[in-house]
């Protein structure tokens, strides 16, 4: 198996599309504002021949809850601490991710729950 790296600015859409098989994203989503989101996945699905998956955090009660007593009890560090918290603020609710991919124009996604309050969202490339 032969594997390719390289470096690219993940929110510019690809001279070449179509140019790998799998494309994914992990917890990279809930750094971007909703316009930044968007774009990102019009540059996955742009970029994907076969799959597309992405997962990241959920915004909620319990995710926020979670992460605070996670982070408290697994580090002593205030950065994690800080870090693992305001991630869970900064993440899309479901719904809100639901919306970035009809924005994006982006169909027959697959959107599902994963513990502890996650999702991934996966599609199938045009």
């Amino acid at each position: 198996m032969e594997l390719d790296f390289f470096c690219a600015d993940a929110l510019i859409a690809p001279a070449q599309e179509k140019d790998f098989d799998v494309v994914f994203c992990s917890l990279f989503l809930h750094h971007l504002n909703n316009a930044d989101a968007a774009q990102l996945l019009k540059v996955m699905n742009k970029r994907a021949r076969c799959l597309v998956l992405l997962t990241d955090l959920i915004r909620s009660r319990l995710g926020y809850g979670m992460a605070w007593a996670g982070t408290r009890l697994l580090s002593r560090s205030w950065v994690v601490h800080t870090d693992g918290p305001l991630s869970v603020r900064a993440a899309f609710e479901i719904e809100e991710v639901r919306a970035l991919t009809q924005r994006a124009g982006i169909q027959n996604v697959k959107l599902q729950r994963c513990w502890p309050e996650r999702y991934l969202l996966s599609w199938e490339g045009n």
